[in-house]
């Protein structure tokens, strides 16, 4: 479990690009418990790996002016008591990857989040006796990279969002945007090559602008942005270190496969949800990836831009 107490990491609503629809739902959600006098109602964000769900999360919780606890899932039913009985009255509680929680902490989570209840067990057989413990007042907001969150968790959330990717002009529009609010001098060329590198996530198009901006203030000017993003470890595909370290295991390894995906993880020394919810997911999109019935398989795009040839 990864427990942070979120108190000087600071992130607006407005601040938060590429997702218009899903700011407006949050804003109209915030509207309508102020003025009903309620708490914020418990919100479920989904989408893949690097479309921005813990940045949202950090924005819901500073636009509606409390602190965030954050988790990681899977939490015991001890880990979740320690965590619920630390949030303050109104506060919120983000568990993030919620959709790996096990299945006999869930009953205890919603009631919880519903009757803002804890139930404590006390001893054995005739001897065993139940003491209720009562949470102070949150909101719970669950963030999800993967599918088959269980019904009695979904079940809770009244608002739920689905993120994904930004397209290239979108992210190339951005890109224009704050480097002009940044008094950054960026071509459109220039533009679009941070947005095809950017992988669809605004996350890395604002970490190589950021870079281009460390370059200019230094230097005066800036190397080409091909350089800036082989430096943060992205190929022309947007590929990571890590994607492309799975990709060559498979084309060189495995000769393509398809291979399991526990294989694979102990050929890469990576757990297999990671490789799940964090590798797969772009090089899928990029269609450089199969998942078949028969395991994993690389596509013959994977072997041209590894420079490789299937055997």
């Amino acid at each position: 479990m990864v427990v942070d107490l979120l108190k000087d990491q600071t992130c607006q609503l407005h601040e938060f690009a590429g997702h218009p629809a899903a700011i407006a739902m949050i804003r109209s959600t915030m509207d309508r418990a102020r003025a009903r006098r309620r708490c914020l109602p418990s919100l479920l964000l989904r989408g893949p790996e690097g479309t921005g769900k813990h940045t949202l999360a950090v924005a819901t919780a500073q636009a509606w002016g409390t602190i965030a606890v954050f988790a990681t899932a899977p939490l015991s039913r001890g880990e979740l008591a320690g965590l619920l009985t630390g949030v303050e009255d109104g506060g919120i509680v983000v568990l993030e990857e919620i959709h790996r929680q096990a299945p006999d902490v869930v009953d205890v989570l919603v009631e919880a989040a519903t009757d803002f209840r804890f139930d404590i067990h006390i001893g054995e057989g005739a001897a065993a006796r139940t003491i209720p413990l009562g949470l102070p007042l949150f909101t719970l907001i669950g963030t999800s990279s993967g599918l088959g969150v269980d019904p009695r968790l979904e079940a809770l959330f009244e608002v739920q969002i689905d993120l994904n990717y930004c397209d290239h002009d979108g992210l190339r529009s951005l890109v224009l945007r704050r480097a002009t609010t940044a008094r950054l001098a960026v071509t459109d060329d220039e533009a679009a090559e941070i947005a095809r590198r950017s992988r669809g996530q605004v996350r890395w198009a604002l970490h190589l602008l950021a870079r281009l901006g460390d370059y200019t203030d230094a230097f005066g000017s800036h190397p080409p942005i091909a350089a800036i993003a082989d430096e943060v470890g992205l190929d022309a595909l947007g590929l990571a270190r890590e994607e492309r370290q799975l990709l060559r295991a498979l084309c060189q390894t495995y000769r393509g496969g398809p291979v399991g995906l526990g294989t694979l993880a102990r050929a890469v020394g990576a757990r297999p949800e990671a490789i799940e919810d964090k590798l797969e997911p772009y090089l899928i999109r990029a269609g450089l990836l199969e998942v078949t019935p028969q395991g994993r398989r690389a596509s013959d795009a994977a072997f041209t831009h590894l420079g490789l040839v299937r055997q």
